[in-house]
């Protein structure tokens, strides 16, 4: 009787044995591809700061010319500057909250008057923020919201650079019936504080008294009336005088 061969010494054992060998070797190196090129697919693209689409505004020079700390916390600050650019008059507006946290009182909020320089200063812009919760309430704005307005100043008539004595009388009155606006604004809102109304009553007496001439008079009774916080009698006067 034939002796059996044992399964090992077989030669087609020996192929299945070689075949399988290979085929792992060249599947782990498929394995190795694979993950290769799928971890190189996730490498995250290289990125570029986008390019700002403008200039931010520069922080103009300016000199505080008045200010005023109320015990309400409410800061009342005058600035001067030569600036004319309108975001740059913005930007030193927004700043007023810089120079609010460098106080040693509390600052709840602030009223900014800025003027351009000159013998005669002339309002070029207001503005006002609220800082705290209790300033929210005294500005009827939220934090850090900034209400801005531009004073427009009538050109000089004579076409020089320098403004004569009639655009100065133009410019005070512009504020004054500026003023008288922002009083009515706010009373109709139901928004104006006792704070706020004086604010209002010693802007329009201070540019009441600038004046010269005939409307002289008109003004100061503005001055008067909003002083009494009456306001259709204040609306009335206010049209009379060229408000809209």
């Amino acid at each position: 009787m034939r002796e059996k061969k044992s399964i090992h010494k077989k030669w087609w054992f020996w192929a299945i044995v070689v075949i399988i060998v290979a085929g792992a070797v060249n599947g782990g190196r498929g394995n190795e591809a694979t993950t290769t090129e799928a971890a190189a697919s996730v490498e995250p693209a290289p990125t570029t700061a986008p390019e700002p689409t403008y200039k931010e505004a520069k922080l103009p020079e300016f000199k505080i010319t008045e200010e005023r700390l109320d015990k309400s916390g409410i800061w009342y600050v005058t600035m001067s500057t030569s600036s004319k650019d309108e975001r740059e008059l913005q930007k030193l507006v927004r700043n007023t909250a810089i120079l609010a946290a460098a106080k040693s009182q509390v600052v709840e909020s602030v009223f900014v008057y800025v003027d351009a320089p000159g013998s005669e200063p002339t309002r070029i812009a207001t503005g006002k923020m609220a800082f705290t919760s209790k300033g929210e309430v005294q500005m009827a704005l939220k934090k850090g919201e900034v209400e801005f307005k531009l004073i427009e100043t009538a050109p000089s008539k004579s076409g020089s650079k320098e403004p004569t004595a009639e655009d100065w009388q133009a410019s005070f009155k512009k504020t004054l019936l500026n003023e008288a606006f922002s009083y009515i604004e706010l009373t109709e809102q139901e928004t104006i504080s006792s704070e706020r109304l004086e604010s209002a009553v010693g802007v329009l007496k201070m540019y009441s008294k600038k004046l010269t001439g005939e409307d002289k008079q008109k003004y100061v009774e503005l001055a008067k009336l909003v002083e009494q916080d009456k306001l259709d009698d204040v609306k009335a006067a206010y049209k009379a005088l060229g408000g809209e």
